[in-house]
């Protein structure tokens, strides 16, 4: 038998914002942009991480799915299991309810011709497994919604930010467990995620409000606010110690990240530069998520009829593309940076970027607070 539960996908950048887009859709009709659903996840953010092999920075949150939940009143769902929970889904999808879950970026490369495609001259598979190698860690969570099945093919429909996919039933299954057939390890147990929505979202400026304050409070009180920030994927897979969000995240960042070269060896900076370039600037990088939520903060000021959110729009928009220039920076002098940090007249280079970079995010997000202040 087939089964398919008709969805009205749409690309986008973030595998989890795409499917949260989807998801809402489907669930209540509500049609908005992947941008808008970042912002409605109060997805503003920036995090500081410091290993023992490297240092490095990003601005996705994990905890985007349970502000959007909170913001609009609805139910988030986590099933997580370490056993076969596939009855499980399938009964999901026979109730017509499409699931987000996740598994493994190779497997989705696997079967998806998108990923081969070769962007500077290496497919993002390549890159992907580039990024394992040099790092030691494997990078490869990946969102999906799983819209269906077939069981005389035994394949599972489902969809993410790129493509529509068909992938084997066991494989699909065995890519979200402990073991599979290229990765000693990928996860430790499986997760099924869906939302429960009211019936009819039909008060979506006094939600876009409370999402904009929820942001804007969080920034303020993350570092001391009781509820975990970063989730077990972040906490374990990345070995993350020294982790540091938003407002503190801001501060470490402009203390720490310039005088790397002073403190650690020419190792340390390779890979804190690999990072940097090669892994946040194409998932979680601030410019790319710094122009989202000014996108958001643009459709916002319509939709609320509240303009002054156009002014906050334009402070990420330029924030956006500062962290572009950033990125093409480091790009550019990798080697460079990596053999010369220690140098005083390199320290002061870095200082300059990364105050003026530290001084936007902090005027930006002030901003951002007083307006919520008038509302």
């Amino acid at each position: 038998m087939e089964r398919r539960i008709p969805l009205n996908h749409r690309q986008g950048l973030q595998c989890v914002v795409t499917g949260f887009r989807d998801l809402l859709e489907h669930g209540t009709g509500l049609a908005l942009s992947e941008d808008y659903c970042h912002g409605l996840g109060s997805g503003l953010f920036f995090g500081y991480m410091e290993r023992e092999d490297f240092a490095a920075f990003g601005s996705a949150t994990d905890n985007l799915l349970e502000n959007a939940a909170a913001n609009l009143s609805a139910k988030l769902v986590i099933c997580e299991s370490t056993g076969d929970d596939w009855p499980e889904l399938k009964g999901l999808i026979d109730a017509g309810q499409p699931v987000m879950v996740e598994t493994s970026f190779d497997l989705i490369a696997r079967y998806s011709a998108t990923y081969g495609m070769a962007i500077s001259g290496r497919t993002q598979v390549e890159a992907q497994a580039e990024a394992e190698e040099t790092l030691g860690l494997q990078l490869g969570r990946h969102y999906v919604v799983v819209t269906g099945y077939d069981d005389e093919r035994d394949l599972v429909f489902c969809v993410d930010n790129k493509t529509s996919l068909e992938i084997p039933r066991d494989e699909f299954m065995q890519m979200r467990t402990a073991a599979g057939p290229d990765r000693l390890f990928y996860a430790d147990r499986n997760r099924i995620v869906y939302f429960l929505f009211p019936p009819v979202i039909d008060d979506l400026p006094y939600r876009t409000v409370l999402a904009v304050r929820r942001a804007v409070d969080y920034w303020y009180r993350y570092p001391e606010h009781p509820r975990a920030l970063a989730d077990w994927h972040t906490r374990q897979r990345l070995g993350v110690g020294g982790l540091y969000n938003t407002a503190a995240a801001v501060r470490r960042f402009r203390e720490h990240f310039p005088t790397i070269g002073l403190h650690h060896d020419e190792a340390y900076r390779r890979k804190s530069l690999f990072f940097c370039t090669q892994v946040v600037a194409r998932s979680s990088g601030p410019d790319m998520l710094r122009g989202m939520y000014a996108r958001f903060l643009r459709e916002a000021a319509g939709v609320t009829g509240l303009p002054l959110l156009e002014d906050a729009a334009r402070d990420y928009a330029a924030l956006a593309r500062e962290w572009r220039a950033f990125f093409h920076y480091l790009n550019a002098n990798q080697s460079r940076l990596a053999e010369t940090w220690g140098d005083a007249a390199v320290v002061a280079e870095l200082r300059t970027w990364v105050n003026r970079l530290a001084d936007r995010e902090e005027a930006a997000v002030e901003r951002l607070a007083g307006l919520t202040l008038k509302w």
